[in-house]
């Protein structure tokens, strides 16, 4: 409810060509992996052109990888998007740790497990599929719960020794089409995995905590 299903960029953003004709001069980095967390400044990053990467996505076989991320938004693709009736004036503090929105874009790149320990975010699917899953943890099990996660235990064969289902831990869990949005709150772990290989795009619109 109030969340981007209006938005201009759900019928924009799927014509091939469209985004394209809006980049301009847009140079931006291009990595050829997933979004490790943290960044690592050794990553295969290049510098191009950011009609050149959206190009080079839709070319690309459906086993290729690409990320441009956490790119501010281009000017003339702002048009295009709106914003959320639900969140007031009051709720629209200026974030502390990362900007007010920055854009993903992407082919079969998923991001690595991480939080953000400051600022709330609103995450909005524009393009692509996603699977989100989010980890609650609490001040009573982060210390044992937090390392396994970052490490990504919590994928391998032997995690029901290390997430036993007595365990006080919450996982959820959801597909986000383009439309969708979910709200992350600070210290919630979250990891994402693209469900196609289509060229996806996704906005963080981040504000601060009270």
């Amino acid at each position: 409810y109030g969340g981007p299903s209006d938005w201009p960029a759900l019928e924009r953003w799927s014509r091939v060509g469209y985004l394209e004709s809006l980049c301009g001069d847009e140079i931006v980095d291009t990595w050829n992996t997933f979004n490790p967390a943290p960044v690592l400044n050794n990553a295969t990053a290049r510098l191009q052109k950011l009609v050149d990467g959206i190009d080079a996505m839709r070319r690309a076989p459906d086993d290729a990888t690409f990320s441009i991320p956490a790119m501010p938004v281009p000017e003339r693709w702002r048009a295009d998007l709106g914003g959320f009736s639900f969140l007031s004036k009051t709720h629209e503090r200026t974030p502390l740790s990362y900007p007010g929105r920055r854009l993903f874009v992407y082919k079969n790149a998923s991001t690595e497990w991480h939080y953000h320990s400051l600022d709330e975010t609103i995450t909005t699917q524009l393009l692509g599929s996603k699977r989100i899953s989010l980890f609650r943890l609490t001040g009573e099990n982060w210390r044992a719960f937090a390392p396994l996660i970052a490490a990504n235990w919590h994928h391998l064969s032997c995690r029901d020794h290390f997430f036993p289902k007595e365990a006080t831990i919450s996982k959820y869990e959801g597909v986000l089409e383009a439309g969708d949005a979910v709200y992350i709150p600070p210290f919630w772990w979250h990891g994402i995995d693209p469900v196609d290989s289509a060229v996806g795009a996704t906005l963080a619109h981040c504000f601060r905590s009270p």
